[in-house]
């Protein structure tokens, strides 16, 4: 019975050295991230940490992802939030589902124009970051080609909201600053301010700005998500006479020549066709 005793405590003894080591081997395998297939990301913003795992050991060990893990099926897109499937869209393109990125687009373009307009934005600037999104960067540029109005819906510091918005002939095409003698930026009339406001370009020689960490920009005189602003302060409008005819924001309190910035709640790009005779 001593001899059995001390055998079956050995055996324990050899039994956990051998799950110890396997351990050991598996926190080695996490550290050096050798032949993995998933990388998780842990954090916000930059404050991220990358974990290079691997997905066979995620499923047996988790059962969440034994659940999520996908290797194939049917997503219904209709239940899904527009912006999630535009973020799907990066992902997949980030880890080369070609088929999946074509078909996402398709659906964006065919099923969800009125939301890509209204983020166009944030969509043109995205999609021309990688130039395999070319679905997307086709439906911008046509966009853009010529004959734009934006219109711009803000909040200010007042909790009143403003309707701005501009004109553009010319593409918006990062090519720096387009001479333009058509160009003009408006205000519309809303509870604090009794008339709408049309400001014509002045000097067509700085009318309209394209910058790649800009989104539209009239001249100082109407800007929205300039040097990458956030919302809080995604549009300002500013007094700049020489470069168009006047302010389009009436302000009762401080100096014309300070920027007023706003809190954008949405904005939307429009084409304009001329009428056919």
């Amino acid at each position: 019975m001593h001899i059995i005793k001390k055998y079956w405590l050995a055996s324990v003894n050899s039994i956990s050295l051998y799950f110890e080591k396997l351990s050991n081997n598996y926190i080695a395998l996490l550290e050096k991230g050798e032949d993995f297939n998933v990388i998780i990301k842990v954090g916000k913003s930059r404050d991220t940490k990358e974990f290079k795992v691997h997905s066979a050991i995620l499923k047996y060990r988790s059962a969440y992802f034994r659940d999520k893990y996908i290797y194939g099926g049917f997503i219904s897109l209709e239940s899904f939030d527009t912006q999630f499937i535009f973020d799907l869209i990066l992902v997949a393109d980030e880890f080369l589902l070609e088929e999946s990125v074509d078909s996402l687009e398709t659906y964006l373009i065919e099923s969800k124009t009125h939301w890509l307009r209204i983020h166009f934005i944030h969509v043109y600037k995205k999609c021309f970051q990688n130039n395999k999104l070319k679905e997307l960067q086709n439906w911008c540029n046509n966009i853009l080609k010529t004959n734009t109005v934006t219109v711009i819906n803000v909040k200010g510091k007042d909790n009143v909201e403003r309707i701005f918005g501009g004109y553009n002939p010319f593409e918006w095409d990062n090519k720096g600053w387009v001479r333009c003698h058509d160009s003009f930026v408006f205000s519309l009339k809303n509870s604090t301010d009794q008339n709408s406001i049309l400001s014509s370009v002045k000097n067509p020689d700085i009318a309209i700005l394209n910058y790649s960490d800009y989104g539209v920009y009239f001249g100082h005189a109407l800007g929205m998500f300039v040097n990458h602003n956030g919302q809080d302060k995604g549009c300002y409008t500013w007094c700049c006479p020489d470069r168009y005819e006047e302010q389009i924001e009436q302000i009762d309190v401080g100096p014309p020549t300070i920027a007023q910035y706003y809190f954008v709640n949405e904005y939307e790009v429009f084409k304009i066709h001329k009428k056919s005779e």
